[in-house]
């Protein structure tokens, strides 16, 4: 049985937009198809955008977390701590001049992170599954297309929680992937999991992280734990930033015994004697 994917894409949109009981849960819309998958660059356009809202207007919350996000050479200046980096993001994204350096900035070859992308597929196959299972007992959310867009500046990986004002329609799940001029064939097995890494923290944003208003550590720790259930032996190693205090509700998503990642995440936050879940 398939649903038409307008009628499916009306659920989502409806499913976001009702409440639950005294906590309102953002339950994950069932989903019987495998979404589309495209991997590009970004055209200038997208590009002058991802810059300045994300590579740039981040900034701020990036370092705060200890991320490093490249950018431009002439844009550097730009950059300065007396403002906060999403104010000076707003005045480059309004900015015409950045466009046009944009389009004259010399071409980039991405021939090599788009050879690593061809498996892409295959990997979310593999994943597919796992996602169809947790997306079954409502807290993974699947689009109906991932779009992985190619970038030179910003994080190494990166997703959009939200694609309001931005360029691209709120069914897609956006992610970005800093490409690389020649992909480290020692480093490259990790490297092709990064999109699988943003797709499940989107999976999770609306439904897990947002309502429970998740620490940036303990947000990757989890997504790691994801990562290594739903990939299994495929190069993936948990990073050394996330916060281990969450890995004692996370050890049965390897084994496949898990029943709801919202059950444990109240759980956890049960033992820590932290507040309950903000209304959505």
């Amino acid at each position: 049985m398939t649903l038409n994917l307008n009628i499916l894409t009306t659920l989502r949109h409806l499913a976001q937009s009702l409440g639950g009981n005294s906590i309102k849960y953002r339950n994950a819309i069932p989903v019987l198809n495998n979404p589309e998958i495209e991997c590009r660059e970004l055209t200038p356009e997208e590009e002058h955008w991802h810059l300045t809202q994300t590579a740039v207007g981040g900034l701020d919350i990036w370092e705060k977390h200890g991320y490093s996000s490249e950018l431009p050479s002439w844009i550097q200046n730009s950059v300065t701590s007396d403002r906060p980096s999403n104010e000076i993001g707003s005045v480059l994204l309004n900015d015409p001049t950045v466009l046009e350096k944009i389009k004259n900035e010399k071409t980039f070859d991405y021939s090599s992170t788009k050879n690593m992308l061809k498996e892409l597929p295959v990997l979310v196959d593999s994943c597919w599954p796992t996602f169809k299972k947790w997306n079954s007992e409502g807290w993974f959310d699947i689009p109906d297309k991932y779009l992985v867009l190619l970038t030179r500046w910003g994080l190494a990986g990166s997703y959009l929680s939200s694609n309001n004002g931005s360029p691209w329609d709120n069914n897609i799940h956006v992610s970005f992937l800093k490409a690389a001029t020649e992909e480290v064939q020692s480093n490259l097995n990790y490297r092709k999991t990064i999109p699988i890494h943003e797709i499940i923290h989107l999976g999770i944003e609306r439904t897990i992280i947002q309502p429970y208003e998740i620490s940036q550590n303990q947000k990757e720790r989890i997504v790691d734990f994801l990562c290594l259930a739903a990939l299994k032996n495929t190069g993936y190693w948990i990073q050394a930033r996330g916060d281990d205090s969450i890995d004692s509700f996370m050890h049965k998503y390897l084994t496949g015994n898990s029943s709801s990642l919202r059950v444990d995440i109240e759980a956890f936050y049960r033992s820590r004697k932290t507040l309950y879940p903000k209304s959505a």
